[in-house]
């Protein structure tokens, strides 16, 4: 199965490593050296899509445990289904269920790809009959800004909520992240999507959506929901040795990751979505919509006269770009 390249625990890292089909499962041999928090005996999983996490509960047999928060009755703002059986089924067999939101109609445009939009000059892709019988000089088609064909934007999204989030802000976080997948596979930008839960308790990494993956929006609305959190991930951290009340602080991954992580450009775009602590509707919203501007301005690229006088786009693909929620 893919690794991330964030610096988080690896297989080599565990030990009692038991392994299924697209998932292995292990617990910490020492204290991690770069995610401090992770102590000896902590529970960590890594997962090629949401269905395995979810086949690894059935073969591990896993029950709610200690203070069984991953079944508990249903507590008003904080879960959305009244058990984790009944989340785990709609997560399973109904997961159009949960996908709801309001796609994107800003189009990305990219001047050095073949597009819709044509201009003419003396040279070009084609000969315009019209202008040519018309004694036009300038009388060769070329199309531009087309999508950005070939370019890749690598997702890290933190899924973890402080108790006090209400579900349906957590939810509202879903549907913009669908609305951003959705609007940049539309315009032919290939997407690796990364969710994490990492906490004192457990570390859990799921694979989304990688950059060859046909669009499964169903995958990213359950990794996304608030029971995928509150209770299918709760499920997890209670079978983890270093289980703590409280299943641990939700802002731990997030803050490392803004102090250590360093933007790989083979990964193309990298975007971190934080953990959440705010149910403030319009701050998500905000929070995207900029991050939206950012992604279409950086892959629509910026010219620059290059040491032969002609322009040429380029993209600075060092930086991390945020959403901080």
């Amino acid at each position: 199965m893919p690794e991330s390249k964030t610096g988080q625990p690896k297989i080599h890292d565990l030990i009692e490593v038991r392994q299924g089909k697209g998932w292995h499962v292990g617990e910490l041999k020492e204290q991690h050296k770069t995610f401090r928090y992770l102590q000896p005996g902590a529970l960590v999983g890594q997962f090629a899509s949401p269905t395995a996490l979810l086949n690894a509960i059935t073969e591990l047999k896993w029950e709610p445990q200690r203070e069984k928060s991953s079944d508990a009755r249903k507590d008003g703002d904080f879960q959305t289904f009244n058990s984790l059986g009944e989340a785990i089924d709609v997560f399973t067999n109904n997961p159009k269920s949960i996908r709801s939101f309001s796609p994107e109609t800003l189009v990305l445009k990219d001047e050095e790809n073949i597009g819709r939009e044509i201009t003419y000059d003396v040279t070009g892709d084609y000969l315009d009959i019209g202008r040519f019988l018309d004694g036009e000089p300038e009388c060769f088609g070329v199309n531009y800004n087309g999508n950005p064909a070939g370019l890749h934007v690598t997702m890290y999204a933190d899924t973890s909520a402080i108790y006090h989030v209400k579900k349906q802000a957590i939810a509202h976080k879903q549907a913009r992240m669908l609305r951003l997948v959705d609007w940049m596979e539309q315009q032919g930008v290939r997407c690796r999507v990364v969710s994490v839960e990492s906490t004192e308790c457990g570390h859990f990494e799921t694979i989304v959506k990688d950059y060859g993956d046909a669009v499964n929006l169903n995958d990213i609305a359950v990794s996304m929901h608030p029971d995928w959190l509150r209770r299918v991930l709760f499920l997890a951290d209670e079978q983890s040795k270093t289980w703590d009340w409280g299943y641990g602080s939700a802002i731990q991954w997030t803050n490392t990751m803004k102090r250590s992580y360093v933007a790989d450009p083979d990964d193309g775009l990298t975007v971190f979505i934080s953990s959440q602590t705010q149910s403030d509707l319009s701050v998500i919203d905000t929070q995207f919509d900029r991050l939206r501007d950012k992604i279409a301005t950086l892959l629509s690229g910026e010219k620059h006269d290059t040491v032969a006088g002609e322009e040429t786009i380029q993209r600075d693909f060092t930086k991390v770009y945020a959403v901080e929620i």
